[in-house]
């Protein structure tokens, strides 16, 4: 079983970790953890934002990776968990890989491979203040 909680996350007395394919948090003193995703393929490599209000993390679809958007697959994207709303959104679009997001005062950084002859990767970022994505 401890093989199935993976890629935890620590922000102040806050713990967030995958489970089966979907995030969870618990206290870091212990109890019963609660699910914050039930998204379709598997979330992973959650990072708290700055102040602990936001989880930046990745939704990988395995089935698909190789194929991409251009051939009906779905490519790695990075979404953001808002725990006040607790709503879910996705930051990236595109049919690169974008994994490993960190944070970094407003911004979301994250990695972005490119899938040609040379695999080239790429730092992406995204300023959560204005939604911009580079």
């Amino acid at each position: 079983m401890a093989r199935l909680l993976r890629f935890p996350a620590i922000h102040g007395d806050r713990v967030v970790f995958t489970y089966a394919g979907d995030l969870y948090t618990v206290p870091s003193t212990g109890g019963v953890a609660r699910k914050l995703t039930n998204d379709v393929g598997y979330e992973m490599f959650a990072r708290f934002s700055p102040d602990g209000k936001k989880l930046a993390y990745n939704q990988v679809f395995r089935e698909f990776r190789t194929w991409k958007r251009c051939r009906g697959g779905q490519a790695d994207e990075i979404s953001i968990y808002d725990f006040a709303t607790k709503q879910t959104t996705t930051i990236t679009d595109n049919p690169a890989q974008d994994i490993i997001p960190m944070w970094s005062d407003k911004a979301v950084y994250f990695r972005r491979i490119q899938k040609n002859s040379k695999r080239s990767a790429q730092q992406g970022a995204m300023n959560t203040a204005c939604g911009s994505v580079v």
